[in-house]
């Protein structure tokens, strides 16, 4: 919000208005050609401060968007226009089913791809000021969190631009396909096409989990900011406590707040879910480099946890063409927690009511916290000789 009243204070739009305004003033009070109109000073003052003022509202409110924002957009609106055209030309089932193929190419750009590509790019765009901010502050901040931040802002950036590419390759595939004359033909691409878009969706998953933090930074101080101060932190990875008989209430618990807050590694890194899987946390960050064998800092402890929880919730996953209740339970975590999509999308989407959704999400962490603890007690009951050789997945 503070970046979009920046924005709005100097977008070069609203200066001009600001200082035409003070310009025309200042000729109308001095030049003696025009003397009869001098008493129209302050007006032209007044409309000039209003004009900027207008314009730094409305930029405020609706602040430009970024070349990746209206590219993806430009070629969303491709992709209606080339299916829609297309849908109109055939007649009888084919045309029914080139209409439905349409719908669900549309609903899952709409609501797998657009929403959190945008979400996507707004985190680099705030990532980006707060790295100059950070540059320019005194005292400078701590060089190590300083790099990590760097350090993610250019893997995303990267991941950004590779799934700009992938939208526009998937609209060029879909404009050569559309060229084929037999329309049985096309139908069937086309559903492999709308299939294929599931390959954007997987890609904008992964630009959210945080590159691997590098090997020496096992013990940056800075790192551990993320902890607030006087807040409890969490047990070190070390002290592994013994694992309950049973899946309890309170495990379930931290793991469902944990999905609810799976984006934001400030709250992940003071999560009590780390502390209950110690084994899990070690054997992943070792999956990502042997040498991340020492303690882990607040930042990869929430690294790590989230990439835990990803994985759980994928192993959810059932063959494509299963329309089971655990299909439903996969999509609502995948779509509500990693995607970010809006329930009253996610509904609509699977054709379900609200109440449905809240209760089969209500299932479905439960099923994950199943998973992360029956993984847990694999670990647990592996020998230690080897650590690396332990692959968290069991």
């Amino acid at each position: 919000m503070i970046m979009a009243w920046r924005l709005g204070l100097t977008h070069p739009f609203a200066v001009l208005l600001v200082l035409l305004g003070a310009l025309l003033a200042a000729a109308f009070a001095i030049l003696p050609t025009l003397d009869p109109w001098s008493g129209q000073a302050p007006w032209i003052l007044s409309t000039g401060l209003a004009g900027y003022i207008a314009g730094v509202l409305v930029v405020a409110r609706w602040p430009p968007s970024s070349p990746e924002a209206r590219r993806i957009r430009a070629t969303r609106r491709q992709v209606a226009r080339r299916l829609m055209e297309q849908s109109r030309v055939p007649s009888g089932e084919t045309r029914t089913e080139l209409r439905r193929l349409t719908r669900a190419a549309l609903a899952r750009i709409d609501e797998e791809i657009v929403p959190p590509f945008l979400g996507l790019v707004g985190h680099n765009i705030d990532l980006k000021n707060q790295l100059a901010t950070y540059g320019a502050s005194l005292p400078a901040p701590d060089a190590a969190s300083l790099q990590r931040l760097r350090d993610i802002y250019a893997h995303r950036r990267a991941a950004t631009d590779h799934c700009v590419q992938q939208a526009v390759d998937a609209e060029t595939r879909l404009a050569a396909l559309l060229q084929e004359p037999d329309e049985r033909v096309l139908a069937t691409q086309l559903e492999v096409w709308t299939d294929g878009l599931q390959d954007l969706t997987i890609e904008l998953a992964r630009a959210l989990i945080l590159p691997p933090l590098p090997a020496s930074a096992g013990s940056a101080d800075g790192l551990d900011a993320l902890n607030t101060e006087g807040e409890e932190a969490p047990t070190p990875v070390g002290e592994e406590p013994q694992l309950p008989p049973e899946l309890d209430a309170d495990f379930v618990e931290l793991v469902d707040q944990a999905m609810k807050h799976l984006n934001k590694p400030a709250h992940l890194a003071k999560s009590g879910l780390a502390a209950r899987l110690p084994r899990s946390i070690r054997a992943i960050r070792r999956q990502w480099s042997p040498a991340q064998a020492g303690e882990a800092t607040s930042l990869e402890w929430a690294q790590a946890l989230r990439q835990l929880l990803v994985d759980a919730s994928e192993r959810l996953k059932p063959a494509e063409s299963d329309s089971s209740t655990r299909a439903l339970q996969y999509h609502i975590l995948h779509k509500k927690y990693v995607l970010e999509q809006e329930v009253k999308h996610i509904v609509i989407r699977h054709d379900i009511s609200e109440s449905t959704f809240f209760r089969e999400r209500v299932l479905a962490v439960r099923a994950v916290a199943d998973d992360l603890w029956q993984q847990e007690r694999r670990l647990a009951a592996r020998p230690t000789r080897d650590p690396v050789a332990i692959d968290y997945l069991g």
